[in-house]
């Protein structure tokens, strides 16, 4: 279809040329995409695109150092488009030249002011030089511009989990399930920050409160099955066993609420099945 619109529109090469390029790209045919990547750069020269997303394929092959030198042609035929300064900057990362990236992202920064992910990019790259208070700056600046985006606060719990202050570090993984309830890894990222603190009570409440999302997820219901086996060197035997009935009642609970007929209740009674062995092992660990 591409070469057909090619042959009957000749003064939109370009354009053409490297909309098969990004077709190639999408299906990981990288070498074929360069080719036409440069069919539409000789073509229409001075079209910054071109050269930005040749850039970006070469960045996909890992060949970083060429795709800085077309993410620079891009720069010098638009010098307005913060998102090249911000792409180089993400390859200039790959390099380990992160002072270099610094740079580049203030230059994103600058032209884009309220981009938050330009902020987010370059706490993140902060993080790597191991200037972990200035990261939480520029993580801060990234919540201002847009609180609405969950993986700020994840990213920035993360960072407090790494500077050991664990309960602020639970307070953002909180705001960040409030805002995108049906994320796996920000409960996933909590659960294990509970555990390295010795709260395993909580534990089980973290997985209770997510239940509701997950519950077509049959490795999130043998998680936390796990979990439960974990929890008897922290309790009596006589709290432990307390908690799996309730435990289990929830569960059974919750497969008895949802439609009969439906995809989650297959899923969901695979899981109880599961879990169930898992029980009945742990039920003989508590008896003897």
């Amino acid at each position: 279809m591409y070469d057909q619109a090619i042959n009957r529109n000749p003064d939109f090469f370009g354009h053409f040329y490297s909309q098969k390029a990004m077709t190639l790209r999408q299906i990981n045919r990288y070498e074929e995409a360069l080719q036409f990547y440069d069919y539409a750069i000789d073509s229409s020269p001075d079209v910054d695109g071109y050269y930005g997303a040749k850039a970006d394929t070469l960045r996909d092959m890992n060949r970083y150092e060429e795709a800085l030198q077309f993410y620079e042609q891009a720069i010098n035929r638009n010098p307005e488009n913060g998102n090249y300064y911000a792409t180089k900057a993400y390859t200039l990362c790959q390099l380990n030249r992160h002072e270099e990236a610094l740079k580049f992202y203030d230059y994103a920064i600058n032209i884009n002011p309220e981009d938050d992910d330009n902020y987010a990019l370059k706490a993140e790259t902060l993080c790597q030089m191991n200037r972990y208070e200035e990261a939480l700056q520029f993580y801060d600046e990234a919540i201002t511009r847009n609180p609405y985006n969950s993986d700020n606060y994840a990213q920035k719990a993360d960072l407090l989990r790494q500077m050991n202050q664990f309960e602020e570090a639970l307070e953002f993984y909180d705001q960040a399930i409030d805002i995108n309830s049906d994320e796996v890894e920000y409960y996933s990222q909590k659960d294990n920050l509970l555990r390295q603190m010795n709260r395993h009570d909580e534990v089980l409440k973290q997985y209770d409160k997510s239940l509701d999302h997950h519950l077509d997820d049959v490795n999130y219901q043998d998680q936390k099955a796990d979990r439960l086996q974990e929890i008897n060197k922290h309790f009596t035997c006589q709290n432990s066993q307390f908690i799996l009935d309730q435990q289990f009642k929830q569960q059974l609970s919750n497969y008895q609420s949802i439609d009969r007929n439906s995809d989650n209740s297959n899923i969901f009674r695979l899981s109880i099945n599961k879990t169930y062995k898992k029980y009945q092992i742990y039920y003989l660990q508590l008896k003897f």
